[in-house]
Parts: C-alpha cells; structure tokens; sequence
C-alpha cells in the first residue's frame, strides 16, 4: 500500500456533502462522480489505493474506507471526501481482492488509511509475489498490517502472480545491464518505475519496485 496526500475536493461535491441522500443518488450524478473518482486517481497516481495495480478504465470503483453500511458503518461519511479513495475491482471469487473484497468489513483500531498513514512501511515483498509483514513493526503495527493483508484478500493467487511477474520483468531488466556492463544505467532506471510518467501515472507495484531498488 503506498502512502498518498489528498488534494482538496471538487468543488461539486460539496453540494452532496451533509445531506443523507443515496449513494446510489451520487452515482447518478455523472458529472460530480466522475469529477471525484479523477481526483482520487489523481492523488493516487493511477494506482490502486490499496494493491497497487495500475487502475483500469471501467474496472474500478470509488472506495469508502470506513464502509457506509454493517455494524461498523457510518452513513454521515457517504460523502466526506477524507473516507473516499479509488479501488481496482478486485478480480472475482478466490481472486476477489481490494475494495470489493472487504465490502463492509472494517476495524477502527486495525485499519490503515493509505492517505493519512505511512503505510508504505508495514509491507514486505519479495521476488516471488510474496507479501507479508515488515520486519521491525511495533506489535500493534503487526497486527495493522496482518489485519490489512487478510481484509483486501493482497495474497490472493492472481495479485501473487502479477507481483511475481512484475519483479521478474524487473530482474531481467537489470541483469541485462549488468551483463552488458552498464550497471552505472540502473539508476536511470529507476525512475521508470518509481517516479510518475509525464501524465501523472506511477508504474503499477510501486512498493515492490522500491524494495527491489533499496536492495
């Protein structure tokens, strides 16, 4: 999960805001609600706020961290911009993952908000898709960062895949650097996978790269 600032909300949600109104009211308002989801995804740049994958067009959805509905649910934050974020649809059954997969599961006290915490540190990965709990976590970090990986389902079989992939691209990019003796050009390219691309879109796993670059 990799860590994001919020910018400030459209300007046309504010009509939504304090009313009990539907979602589903919200979603029908095209204009607003698409105006909201390209300001998330601005922030996040293109990314998943939870996995990390790249966000495809007409496979993602608008997020509320704490659910709208359930036992832990709050209705009053339907449209509070600080509990909305942009989520991949999260592939289906064994696969489901993300925000559709937590549905209207939440814990307060374990819950890691992606764009008011420094998530980026509770998450380890390695080259084989693997992810798991950072080493040197406080125990009530542990138990965020368990908590996090079994709610959004992040060790699910095709999110496993497509993180093996990506590291394995990852590899053989380098090794074929080395091996032509042009290790100074790994540093350039870093950017590539850590920085944002001329429209604003950060290369999907961005937390896995930066691991594999730190190394």
């Amino acid at each position: 999960m990799k860590s994001y600032s919020k910018n400030q909300p459209p300007t046309s949600l504010q009509s939504w805001q304090g009313t009990q109104q539907p979602w589903e009211n919200f979603r029908e308002d095209t204009v607003t609600y698409n105006q909201v989801k390209s300001s998330l995804k601005d922030e996040q740049q293109h990314l998943c706020c939870y996995c990390e994958f790249l966000l495809q067009d007409g496979d993602n959805h608008i997020e509320h961290f704490q659910p709208r509905h359930g036992i832990n649910g709050n209705t009053n934050l339907t449209f509070d911009y600080a509990n909305l974020g942009c989520s991949c649809n999260g592939g289906t059954d064994r696969n489901r993952c993300c925000g559709q997969y937590k549905g209207s599961k939440y814990d307060a006290a374990k819950f890691v908000n992606p764009s008011v915490s420094n998530t980026d540190r509770l998450f380890s990965y390695t080259t084989n898709g693997a992810i798991s709990c950072a080493d040197g976590l406080t125990p009530a970090e542990q138990t965020q960062a368990s908590y996090m990986i079994d709610l959004l389902n992040l060790k699910c079989p095709h999110l496993t895949h497509m993180r093996r992939n990506h590291a394995a691209a990852l590899v053989a990019a380098i090794d074929g650097l080395i091996q032509a003796g042009a290790e100074d050009q790994i540093a350039e390219l870093s950017p590539f996978y850590l920085a944002p691309d001329s429209n604003g879109k950060m290369y999907q796993f961005y937390s896995l790269s930066r691991q594999m670059f730190g190394q």
